[in-house]
């Protein structure tokens, strides 16, 4: 069965993979990447984007300098309940064969059902593309389809290239520093 038509069980509920999600994405430079729904079959690729990631890049996204990523933190991204979570992956096809995933955006549920913890990398070499923005807006989106009303992280205060993502956004934001390095960012979602 193609992971496109397969239903997984997640928490006792079935969560059917949602193929409307699936968007072409035209960059800046002309390229084009797909944009749609995490699969389990993309866990290797999920790793390979997650270890491309230098070492500022790294404690950006895990507030440590250790790559230390096992296999359960990768099956998390790639196994999830479309019911209630929502990763997309931006995958780049070279040539009609070869596929790399070069950024991936999505949210989780947390302890408060209505706000979605997010989370984003995006491969070095395709930077500075509208990438990460597009991922934001599309996640806003479909948080609003799942009956979010708030989306939001944890951020480090250096990552400048997050913060001007963060600013562009039409959506009401509350930024509240924790300490000198960390701050958390909500979103709000609600038309």
């Amino acid at each position: 069965m193609s992971d496109l038509m397969r239903s997984k069980f997640t928490n006792g509920k079935v969560s059917q993979y949602p193929a409307n999600y699936q968007l072409i994405l035209k960059l800046k430079n002309g390229k084009h990447l797909l944009i749609r729904p995490v699969k389990p079959s993309d866990e290797k690729k999920v790793q390979e984007l997650h270890f491309s990631l230098d070492k500022k890049d790294w404690f950006y996204r895990f507030f440590s300098y250790e790559k230390n990523l096992g296999i359960n933190e990768i099956k998390s991204l790639v196994n999830i309940n479309y019911n209630t979570d929502m990763v997309l992956v931006a995958e780049y096809i070279e040539e009609e064969e070869e596929k790399y995933i070069v950024a991936m955006g999505g949210f989780f549920k947390k302890m408060n059902p209505r706000v979605g913890e997010l989370i984003f990398i995006t491969h070095k070499n395709w930077r500075g593309l509208g990438i990460t923005k597009a991922l934001l807006k599309y996640l806003i989106k479909i948080a609003r389809d799942l009956n979010y009303t708030k989306l939001g992280g944890v951020i480090n205060i250096d990552n400048k290239q997050m913060h001007h993502i963060l600013s562009s956004l039409e959506n009401k934001l509350n930024l509240k520093e924790i300490d000198n390095k960390i701050a958390v960012v909500l979103i709000d979602i609600i038309n």
